[in-house]
Formats: structure tokens, sequence, C-alpha cells
């Protein structure tokens, strides 16, 4: 099922490839790349790993079709230029789903420090669900929504495929951005791509956010 959640999203996936693509190369190389990026997912998705639920199945999917597109980047530019183009087609994607996420929970939070919140804990709650995701909240600090990833399916693809620094350079590093969208910071000392027991996230928004809005 998640299989055809993936061809159900790859029109979607390849119109934010080609707007990317375009500025970098010509029409032919992009069609070219694109088509070897898919055909390189189909190939490696046969030794995934299935994951209990569901959202954790499409990010894991997902994280394939990333080490496609990556393979296919790296041959014509080099590994530091490919994590850069890659992570501006990943940003285009993933923009659009926190920007959705934040815009629903928006509706029921009371100020920004509860919007931040309900935020995550969307996010938590689907794609990164439990029980493939292990969530650990953290006793709570002025401004900060605090929790530890202590198992990430993504970050154990990339760790299989004894790629982890894929996995930290195109995944791990878009959460910076979208703390910024979702209106706070975000500090991630360590990672499990990183090689760390556990992903330390601290979202933080200023201190007097957190009353509640008049």
């Amino acid at each position: 099922m998640h299989h055809l959640i993936i061809q159900l999203l790859k029109p979607f996936i390849n119109a934010s490839a080609k707007k990317v693509l375009m500025r970098q190369f010509n029409k032919n190389a992009v069609r070219t790349m694109l088509k070897n990026a898919w055909a390189d997912y189909a190939s490696l998705k046969n030794g995934v790993h299935m994951e209990p639920n569901f959202g954790a199945k499409i990010m894991v999917g997902l994280a394939v079709v990333s080490e496609a597109f990556y393979q296919q980047l790296s041959q014509k530019t080099g590994a530091q230029k490919a994590y850069r183009i890659f992570n501006e087609i990943a940003w285009d994607i993933y923009s659009k789903m926190g920007g959705f996420t934040y815009r629903l929970t928006g509706l029921i939070s009371k100020n920004k420090y509860d919007h931040l919140l309900k935020a995550t804990q969307l996010f938590r709650a689907f794609p990164f669900s439990s029980p493939s995701y292990q969530w650990k909240d953290l006793p709570e600090e002025p401004g900060v929504v605090a929790f530890n990833c202590e198992r990430c399916p993504v970050a154990n693809y990339f760790k299989s495929r004894r790629d982890a620094a894929l996995g930290f350079n195109t995944w791990c590093k878009l959460d910076y951005k979208l703390a910024k969208l979702w209106g706070g910071d975000l500090t991630l000392t360590n990672t499990i791509a990183g090689g760390a027991e556990v992903c330390d996230f601290r979202w933080k928004v200023d201190e007097d956010e957190r009353e509640d809005t008049p």
C-alpha cells in the first residue's frame, strides 16, 4: 500500500525536482535524471525493512526516493553540491507539509508557544508516528518544546545503507528550516543519523510568547 502512496506522490515529487533542477541542468538532462532516479528507487525499495505503522512506511519509502535522487545528482555534481540541490527539492515538498500542519494547528492554538507545541505534536502523530518512531517528552522549560527521538526508521534506513551522512544532510537539516517556518528556532545537538543514541529536539520560542493571548 505504501508503495502505491509513493507512486501517487510521484507527480508532486517530480514537479518539485523539475523546478529546482531546471535551474542547474537542461531539459533533457533533467528528464534523464528523473527517469534514472525512479528506476533506482524501483530497485532499492525491494530490500527495505517493513515498519509496523503506515506513516513510517511512507517516510522510509521517501528515504529510498531520497537515496535514488541523491545518487543521480552526485554523479553529476559531486557529494556536497548534490546535498545542496537535493535539500532545495526536499524543502519544496517538506515546506508544503509543514505549512499545512502549521495552518491547521493555528486554528486551535492560544499563542506562539502553544502553536509550536501543537504543530510538533501533530507531526509526531502522523507521519512520524509511534511505534516505529519512539518519542520521549522531556520536562517543560520556559519557551521550549523539548523531546527526544529514541528511534528513527529513516535514520536506521540510511545507516543500514552505510550512509548515515546522507540521512543527516538530506533529512535532519530540513528541520532547522521547519522550525523557522513554524515561528521558532531548533537546537539539535545530537542525531541518530550522526551516531548518537537519540535526536535531542529543542524547539524554542520567546519566553513571553507562552502567555495566553488576550
